[in-house]
Order: structure tokens, then C-alpha cells, then sequence
């Protein structure tokens, strides 16, 4: 591989974020031929492990996601998910027993309170 200084590393390291395996060795070879390298769709936020194709975190918006749910017919649902309460110390499972409530209480938008969220999709 050729040497490369410290600003043209930094580029491709922004180039590459989000590729794996062949698409990431695509993506070097047309690097260093000069030629343009295609962007990643639906990248966002989302790292990606360039050696096993594993993400590391996978954010896009809920209107994103509605989106790709939608667009086949599919009808979309988005929930929040839920705190656990079985720690080892009761003070902390009184408090996300409240967090749960919190939950429930804001209804759709509890979401934002959420350690997760549930993604539905069903055949209209």
C-alpha cells in the first residue's frame, strides 16, 4: 500500500466509515486511483467494523425508519421500550420502576425516556 500523510488518511478514514469488507477495499482502491468513491446510504451515525461487518451503533430517525417501513406497505409502529427492574439493589429497580411509569404515563412520546424502542412493521 502507498505511504499516505497524516490529512489524506484523515479523508479516508471519513470515506470509509461505515464500509466492510469489499465495499471498504472498493472504497481504498478507488482512493488511491483518484477516482470517486460513492457515499453510504442511510450512514448517519452508524460505525461499522471494516474486517466482520458489525455495526457498532445503528442511529437513524424515527422518520427514516418510518420511511423504509412504508414504502414497501408495510404499516409502521414506534414504541417505547421499557426499563429493566431486576437489579441486585432495590434502590435501583424503584427507580426505573418510576422511569416505567414515566413511560406509560407520556404514552407515544415516551420514547424520549426510553433506554430503547420497538420497531413494527406489519403487512397492511
Amino acid at each position: 500500500m502507498p505511504a499516505i500523510n497524516d490529512s489524506d488518511l484523515n479523508s479516508l478514514v471519513k470515506l470509509t466509515r461505515g464500509r466492510a469488507f469489499a465495499d471498504f477495499n472498493n472504497a481504498i482502491d478507488l482512493y488511491f486511483k483518484k477516482q470517486t468513491i460513492p457515499a453510504v446510504e442511510f450512514l448517519y451515525t452508524n460505525t461499522c467494523d471494516c474486517k466482520t461487518g458489525v455495526w457498532a451503533e445503528n442511529l437513524i430517525t424515527r422518520q427514516n425508519y418510518s420511511d423504509i417501513i412504508q414504502q414497501p406497505g408495510f404499516t409502521f409502529e414506534y414504541t417505547a421500550g421499557f426499563w429493566d427492574t431486576h437489579y441486585k439493589y432495590g434502590m435501583v429497580n424503584i427507580i426505573t420502576g418510576l422511569l416505567n411509569r414515566i413511560l406509560k404515563i407520556a404514552g407515544k412520546k415516551g420514547y424520549w425516556f426510553a433506554p430503547f424502542v420497538n420497531i413494527t412493521a406489519r403487512k397492511s
